[in-house]
């Protein structure tokens, strides 16, 4: 497990000094890597970018009028002495604000907010890419990074929500109907979510409770859970994006949920799925997205080699206490 991270961390050190030239300002935001073959890639996270940082001064306005004034917010946060943390993190996401990062000696660094474009094409960027397209992952991220990747597959998800639209989930006594990650699961949704866990320090907790994905999920959390939870931030932006109107009322059904040392996120599809990597020092967890794989969770164990090909996949039915879960909101 530490080779697969020492990868990682050689991957993003070799592309920082490989590809000085890529890397670009946007609204205080470095994107890398995005002009490998034309601009097409750069004009658009550019433009999605630009319309996600217009949009959220309506999330922090409407964050700001707390459970009485925003039905969304009273949703998805639950409590008025959330306020400040949440607008604290979306008015650091409208600035481009810089990112604390521990190093490996403890000492905090501090960086700009990055967007890297992946292409297996790019030698700057074909292992991370690679590694993207073994696992359909959209969007990969480090705990304790300023860095969001994009992988191949992020270019095939639509843009955002359109206001009124069947991205809105029905309420249906007092729960969400269906209840799946549809109102995220787009480029506008995925990339709060990555953005939230820049800022967000319960992301680079090893104490964090496991992250929840479907949208009742994630509407039955604690009040303290919520800020924990980054798919409550974005279920938040993306439901004001879409102009949804109908909130469940507040619940408090806190849920025990697995911990992990540390983590990798992974968002990826399969039938339009979210999946959580979760890692400790043995092995990588792969949330599981079929539910006939259920009971035979997936590791990825790292072979003695540097070199990312040598991972291999075994799969061990006897762990079920550590089994991962997927979701499939084409099956819910």
């Amino acid at each position: 497990m530490r080779l697969f991270i020492a990868f990682l961390a050689s991957s993003f050190l070799a592309l920082s000094h490989l590809a000085r030239a890529e890397w670009h300002i946007f609204k205080g935001y470095n994107i890398a890597q995005c002009r490998f073959q034309g601009t097409t890639r750069l004009h658009a996270i550019n433009s999605l970018l630009d319309h996600l940082l217009s949009n959220t001064p309506l999330v922090v306005s409407s964050a700001k009028l707390g459970i009485a004034g925003s039905p969304a917010y009273q949703t998805f946060f639950k409590s008025d002495r959330n306020l400040e943390w949440v607008t604290e993190i979306f008015d650091k996401i409208t600035t481009g604000a810089k990112a604390e990062v521990l190093n490996h000696f403890g000492m905090t660094e501090i960086y700009p907010p990055t967007i890297l474009c992946t292409d297996l094409e790019n030698p700057a960027t074909k292992n991370l890419a690679w590694r993207c397209q073994q696992h359909g992952w959209y969007i990969m991220q480090t705990s304790n990074s300023h860095r969001v990747v994009l992988c191949p597959r992020f270019w095939e998800l639509g843009r955002a929500p359109t206001p009124k639209s069947s991205y809105c989930p029905l309420v249906v006594d007092n729960r969400f109907s269906p209840d799946n990650n549809r109102l995220i699961q787009n480029q506008y949704g995925l990339l709060v979510h990555a953005l939230v866990n820049i800022y967000n320090q319960f992301f680079n907790e090893s104490s964090s409770p496991k992250e929840v994905f479907k949208i009742q999920e994630c509407a039955d959390l604690s009040a303290d859970r919520t800020i924990m939870n980054t798919n409550n931030y974005a279920f938040f932006a993306s439901a004001l994006r879409a102009g949804c109107t109908d909130f469940v009322a507040i619940t408090n059904q806190p849920r025990k949920r697995q911990v992990s040392n540390e983590s990798i996120e992974a968002i990826t599809s399969d039938g339009s799925i979210i999946e959580q990597v979760m890692v400790n020092e043995t092995f990588l967890n792969f949330s599981m997205v079929d539910e006939d794989l259920k009971n035979s969770p997936s590791y990825i164990v790292p072979a003695t080699a540097l070199n990312d090909t040598d991972y291999q996949v075994v799969r061990d039915s006897s762990a079920s206490s550590k089994k991962g879960r997927g979701l499939d909101d084409g099956k819910m």
